[in-house]
């Protein structure tokens, strides 16, 4: 089996892959999972933001802990 045969094999099955999951009305399997995964993608990318803003909040010691609030 040649290496020819192996990326034919793979292409025919991400183009079944593509073609399952595209969309073809509303409402069908593909595009339900086409949204899930832009909200899970978008998502993700909103909790590293939020962890970067954390991050660079808390280490530039601009923050008041609860002690400091309570004296």
């Amino acid at each position: 089996m040649g290496v020819q045969d192996r990326l034919g094999g793979v292409s025919q099955r991400l183009e079944s892959l593509v073609h399952f999951l595209t969309p073809k009305q509303e409402g069908d399997i593909g595009d339900v999972l086409m949204m899930s995964l832009s909200m899970a993608v978008l998502i993700f990318f909103s909790m590293q933001l939020y962890r970067l803003y954390a991050y660079a909040y808390f280490h530039a010691g601009s923050y008041q802990t609860m002690m400091d609030m309570m004296q």
